[in-house]
């Protein structure tokens, strides 16, 4: 077999491998892409403590919050491996010795903020860790401040 036609052999293999991916590519979800099921759909989510269950989308607030907070998963496995379920569970975060403390009304790390010490409040929404302005024991509140005497 002379060169040129195995080259052209060996192109026509890859192409073909290529077209496999692309179509492998196209079918899979996008991981950016919020899933919301349709009416009827079960999902997995993560309860107000921490345990797992499944229910039938139908649209209704606590269908819409979940799924704003990012806590409306396709499978059990998802759901399991969310940030939200290892916040409940203490696997989200080490706590880190940075001169604050935190606590959460769920976890109960170390002690609620004394009075008038300044608070700041972070929930996690899509599974990212962010300021909010207030407290809300829906979103998985964590608190922190300054330690005193830092």
């Amino acid at each position: 077999m002379n060169k040129k036609k195995e080259l052209e052999e060996h192109a026509a293999k890859l192409e073909a491998e290529l077209a496999e991916l692309k179509q492998s590519i196209a079918s899979m979800p996008d991981p950016d892409e919020k899933w919301v099921p349709n009416k009827g759909d079960h999902y997995w989510f993560v309860s107000g403590y921490g345990h797992l269950d499944s229910h039938p989308w139908r649209g209704d607030p606590w269908d819409k919050q979940r799924s704003e907070l990012g806590n409306v998963f396709r499978t059990i496995k998802e759901a399991k491996e969310s940030i939200i379920y290892k916040a409940f569970h203490g696997q989200a975060f080490a706590l880190p010795d940075d001169g604050y403390c935190y606590y959460n009304d769920l976890l109960g790390l170390t002690e609620k903020p004394p009075e008038g010490v300044e608070v700041e409040y972070y929930s996690y929404v899509n599974d990212e860790l962010r300021v909010v302005d207030e407290p809300s024991w829906a979103k998985g509140t964590l608190y922190r401040w300054k330690k005193e005497g830092e």
